[in-house]
């Protein structure tokens, strides 16, 4: 009986140390699990990071870009003709004489078409 009860113990130490091996080894996982959690999060938070100031500065553009827009009023359609820029520098030195002999740098001008059933004196907006 004393030599059962020895190897009924053998048995169950061998049971236990296959057991304690599983558990270290998922130990181990969770460990490298959370280790690569805490990278992943590091990397997403650089992103947002970069994302936000990427935002900023497309605000920044859109905002600067509206700034130096122009709105024209009472112009009749298709009065600048072929050569938004050249009526506009025309139209610029005529209005403001003091202009008139300044060199003009207009980047680009282009028409916005308005609906052709609205009569209406809106503004159009050529952008410059």
């Amino acid at each position: 009986m004393h030599a059962d009860l020895k190897m009924e113990l053998a048995k169950i130490k061998d049971d236990f140390s296959t057991q304690a091996k599983s558990v270290l080894a998922m130990i181990s996982k969770v460990d490298n699990t959370v280790a690569e959690q805490c990278e992943q999060k590091k990397i997403l938070n650089l992103h947002t990071t970069q994302l936000e100031a990427v935002e900023a500065k497309i605000a920044e553009l859109e905002g600067h870009s509206r700034r130096y827009n122009v709105r024209l009023v009472g112009l009749p359609d298709s009065s600048e003709g072929d050569d938004p820029v050249g009526y506009i520098q025309k139209a610029i030195k005529g209005s403001f004489p003091s202009l008139a002999h300044k060199d003009m740098v207009i980047e680009r001008a282009h028409h916005i078409y308005r609906n052709s059933k609205d009569d209406r004196n809106t503004p159009r907006s050529p952008k410059f």
